[in-house]
């Protein structure tokens, strides 16, 4: 289903947003961590894998692709 105008104006502002911050210099994405250790992923995508992690609990979850570590926490 695509899009309100709306919707797409939210989804972009929101990623503009989180991709440079709100104030000049402030970059979220390279500030998310999890116990202290970098996750490089939007907070709200993490709790939307908290939720599906609850609710599906799957028997075994595989990571690809980690940096960090930070999101396999």
């Amino acid at each position: 289903m695509p899009l309100s105008a709306p919707e797409a104006w939210t989804l972009r502002r929101f990623s503009e947003l989180y991709d440079t911050g709100p104030a000049a210099g402030a970059r979220p994405f390279e500030d998310t961590h999890w116990m202290g250790v970098p996750a490089l992923k939007c907070p709200l995508d993490l709790w939307v894998y908290q939720e599906l992690l609850f609710r599906l609990r799957p028997g075994l979850i595989v990571e690809t692709g980690t940096r960090h570590g930070g999101t396999a926490l």
